[in-house]
């Protein structure tokens, strides 16, 4: 008798617990891109800012239809145009952008400029922008879609896509903090590839970047280099049944490894989930089917989430799936209904974010929810003993405690989504903590506490 009841309120535990799940999991449009305040977002991945607002782009929309810097209040969903393209000063930037840890944020348009091939710039979250670089095609680059990202070094890198029907290369490039500009490594379209949209830093130091087409098999390549622009390895993507054509820059997870997507290839040549070996090969660790609610074409790429797992989007109706580092893969029920190539994103709330082409309108910003709960992240997530951590979350006004590994830190309560903390003394790589009012909040990575 006993041990019925036992097993009826435990299935009904069960069962409470996973439509709980399955409430959490849900997608929901924000806001609806017009024209006035952007359009076409393309692949655009926001970013949090300090004030808590995701700031990213458009690629055309905005005063001049050129293309616009926009900001989403996420407690209302309203967007505010930060800066409207006017051509002189840049048109249409393909993707998001990178906040540094100067407060300002750095991103790239496609075009215009001084010489038509697209302009590096950095605006300030309340929209002053500056042109640091006009591109100048050929040797110089030309047609950049990403914005840089900041190195462990503090400098800025990034790359041009270059001309797949030209000889027209793709460029990697380096911004220095002090604002010096230079190109530090030139794709071969015919060993190295072209089409180029991103890259990334290992935890190795290098950098890693995927060129869509071009390469020993012509179905793209990942090439990883020094911060000095010197190849150490290239790896022409297989025209078979692997992966090939990638789009965007693969992840770098908390095991060290690099995870991307391919909207090609794979068993069933609808595309792939694939990983990085230490050989510096690749290998398919999921093949999409095209089956209802399975997902296919992935465009955009991953992101990690606090829960470990990593988060992407599909073309088609855009799915949204996880891929558990044990090898796990998951989609979730319901679609973003927009063709879309961007990728998520996960605030410190536990929301994802992203955008989508839209379904026939000018696009569209929507929110997944997969249950997660709230955590703390980094601006720059590594700095010796004495550094300053920048820290992103919410709720921080009344915290009363910040910990590194474990040991207390001295903080400063910048707002309520942003503060300062010392790295102290007897610090060791390992999560933050940070007690605020209501919440205990942990990193979603581990800070690492260098010499």
């Amino acid at each position: 008798m006993h041990r019925s009841r036992f097993l009826i309120s435990f299935l009904i535990s069960f069962l409470l617990a996973a439509a709980s799940l399955l409430s959490a999991q849900s997608v929901s449009t924000l806001l609806n891109f017009n024209g006035t305040n952007g359009a076409d977002p393309l692949y655009v991945t926001f970013v949090q800012g300090r004030d808590g607002r995701l700031y990213g782009t458009t690629y055309s929309g905005g005063a001049n239809d050129l293309g616009a810097v926009v900001k989403i209040n996420l407690s209302d969903n309203n967007s505010i145009v930060l800066h409207s393209f006017s051509g002189t000063d840049g048109s249409n930037p393909g993707g998001g952008l990178t906040l540094a840890t100067n407060g300002s944020y750095y991103g790239t348009t496609v075009m215009g400029g001084a010489r038509g091939f697209g302009v590096l710039y950095s605006i300030t979250p309340s929209g002053t922008l500056t042109v640091l670089h006009s591109f100048a095609g050929g040797s110089d680059g030309e047609y950049p879609y990403g914005p840089p990202i900041q190195a462990v070094d503090g400098n800025f890198y990034g790359a041009t896509s270059g001309t797949p029907d030209s000889s027209d290369e793709a460029t990697i490039y380096k911004l220095t903090s002090a604002g010096a500009y230079s190109v530090i490594y030139t794709f071969n379209s015919s060993t190295t590839g072209v089409g180029v949209y991103g890259l990334v830093q290992g935890s190795d130091g290098l950098l890693y970047a995927v060129a869509n087409v071009g390469g020993a098999n012509n179905c793209g390549t990942v090439v990883k280099l020094t911060i000095a622009g010197v190849l150490k390895e290239s790896h022409g993507f297989s025209c078979s049944i692997g992966p090939h054509y990638p789009v965007a820059p693969p992840v770098l997870a908390s095991n060290g490894t690099l995870y991307g997507t391919t909207p090609s290839g794979g068993a069933h040549g609808q595309g792939t989930v694939y990983d990085i070996s230490g050989l510096f090969g690749v290998n398919v660790l999921y093949s999409f089917t095209d089956i209802p609610g399975d997902g296919d074409n992935p465009n955009a790429g991953l992101v990690q989430a606090n829960d470990g797992n990593l988060y992407g989007v599909t073309y088609y109706y855009s799915q949204v799936f996880s891929w558990n580092l044990g090898g796990t893969y998951t989609a979730f029920p319901g679609y973003v209904y927009g063709d879309t190539v961007a990728n998520l994103m996960q605030d410190t709330n536990g929301l994802f974010y992203g955008v989508s082409g839209g379904d026939g309108g000018d696009g569209f910003v929507y929110s997944f929810d997969n249950g997660l709960s709230p955590f703390v992240a980094f601006v720059k997530s590594q700095g010796a003993v004495g550094a300053t951590a920048q820290i992103l979350g919410q709720g921080f006004t009344g915290s009363t405690f910040v910990t590194f590994n474990g040991v207390p830190a001295s903080f400063t309560v910048d707002n309520d989504t942003y503060m300062t903390a010392t790295v102290p003394a007897g610090a060791s790589t390992g999560p933050v903590v940070v007690t605020t009012p209501t919440a205990t909040l942990t990193s979603n990575k581990n800070f690492t506490v260098t010499e």
